[in-house]
């Protein structure tokens, strides 16, 4: 997952301002990256095309995402995920908790940008380069996932059974999202999540 500054909407006015600065910066070139892609297609267009129509340096660029797929894979509200969860696991089973988790980060501010995320997520299920770097992503999230519900036992190290529900989680998180940017995104991607959360249950 990309590391970036924490991306709480409530509290990106506390933000000091080259960490808000940044985060209008990959809004700006992520918003560039979608619009040259539809157009051109992903192939088509350079990280430094990119950089131009954003008014981002390519730099800049590189450091933030790394590659041209990071772009469309960044997602705002992925960053305090792992915080949301281990607050969770206080109360809740690990997927349990995990579920709990995206749903809350799925609130009012989600919704306000829905038709500008499905369309960045059908993106990257029609275009295979995206699909892999999503996978990756998935992957990157369920290493992390598995340290957090070791943490939410007191472990030092993920146990087996850690690394079996992480990998569940991500692999449900995917087909959710898959669903909803393909073919359900009238209904709310909360919802989905949910319903595939409780087909485990």
């Amino acid at each position: 997952m990309i590391e970036t500054v924490s991306l709480d909407r409530q509290r990106q006015q506390d933000l000091p301002l080259r960490a808000r600065k940044k985060l209008d910066s990959m809004r700006r070139a992520q918003a560039a990256a979608i619009r040259l892609f539809a157009r051109r297609g992903f192939g088509g267009v350079s990280m430094e095309e990119v950089a131009a129509a954003s008014d981002v340096s390519p730099a800049s660029l590189y450091r933030y995402f790394g590659t041209k797929e990071n772009l469309i894979i960044w997602d705002e509200d992925d960053d305090p995920l792992f915080d949301r969860v281990a607050r969770h696991l206080r109360t809740m089973p690990p997927l349990q908790a995990f579920a709990a988790a995206i749903v809350e980060a799925l609130g009012p501010s989600f919704e306000t940008g829905r038709e500008a995320r499905s369309g960045r997520l059908r993106l990257i299920f029609r275009e295979p380069a995206l699909r892999s770097a999503f996978r990756e992503n998935g992957r990157l999230l369920a290493q992390g996932l598995a340290r957090v519900f070791a943490s939410g036992r007191a472990a030092a190290a993920p146990s087996l059974g850690d690394l079996a529900l992480a990998a569940a989680a991500a692999a449900i998180l995917e087909v959710a999202v898959e669903r909803w940017a393909t073919g359900g995104a009238e209904t709310r991607l909360a919802q989905i999540i949910s319903e595939a959360f409780e087909c485990l249950a």
